[in-house]
């Protein structure tokens, strides 16, 4: 959980930046991918590697952390460069964990941890969203698709609802302030681990965990129960890359 200090910095940087963020226009809504249509996706291990090829008929979604919340994926801006190749399947996921911030929309009490976790959520997001526009000099603001990464690897408390607090606050900023509907990359059994029973309305599913590029059957496991999977992940034979396909 961040200490006071890195909430400040987060709430200074953000301070900073947010100017940037006044003449976005909102992009379309997260899992416009077409049925049976392949891409990849890649950030900061695929740094120092040949990035995968991108058609017309191909898509690619980039990380914009450097595997944790609040961080910068080295390489964001040639990664981003690369998916804009076929720019209108393009996408850009972040990564979610639990913490706290008295900073955020709302005034938390010091004891309000549900407040607080809200507030960490939409900083982490709007962090994200900001960092994204200024290291691709915005280019990430013509990137359609947004997603979060919610996976057991990240730091989330023992409390479900609190977590699910702080991916609702994601999820808010996206569409609050944005006007973007964000997806949710997970499994399953991950999110039942982080976030119990929430089951946000109307969210897109990107489901981890496919067995290959054609398991198709994967588009039938949600996320959460009523989910809508619009893409699935598997990964190469080599493990080098994950590959996506449209449901």
């Amino acid at each position: 959980m961040p200490g006071p200090l890195q909430r400040g910095l987060l709430a200074t940087a953000v301070s900073a930046l947010i100017a940037l963020c006044a003449s976005v226009t909102p992009a379309a809504a997260s899992g416009n991918y077409p049925p049976h249509s392949g891409g990849w996706d890649i950030s900061w291990p695929q740094c120092d590697a040949a990035y995968p090829p991108i058609t017309h008929s191909t898509f690619g979604i980039v990380g914009i952390n450097d595997g944790r919340p609040l961080t910068e994926n080295p390489c964001f801006g040639s990664e981003l460069w690369w998916a804009m190749t076929n720019q209108a399947f393009s996408g850009i996921y972040l990564n979610v964990a639990y913490g706290t911030s008295l900073a955020g929309p709302y005034t938390c009490d010091p004891g309000d941890h549900t407040c607080q976790a809200y507030n960490y959520g939409w900083l982490s997001a709007q962090y994200a969203y900001v960092t994204a526009l200024v290291d691709s000099g915005g280019l990430s603001e013509s990137a359609p698709n947004w997603w979060l990464d919610v996976e057991v690897d990240n730091n989330w408390s023992d409390n479900k609802v609190l977590n699910a607090d702080v991916i609702q606050g994601a999820l808010d900023y996206f569409e609050q302030a944005q006007g973007i509907q964000a997806g949710v990359y997970s499994v399953s059994f991950m999110w039942r681990d982080i976030a119990g029973k929430f089951s946000p309305d109307g969210v897109p599913n990107w489901v981890a965990g496919g067995n290959d590029r054609n398991d198709f059957a994967t588009c039938g496991r949600p996320i959460w129960p009523g989910g809508q999977v619009v893409m699935f992940q598997s990964v190469t034979e080599d493990g080098l890359f994950d590959l996506d396909r449209g449901c």
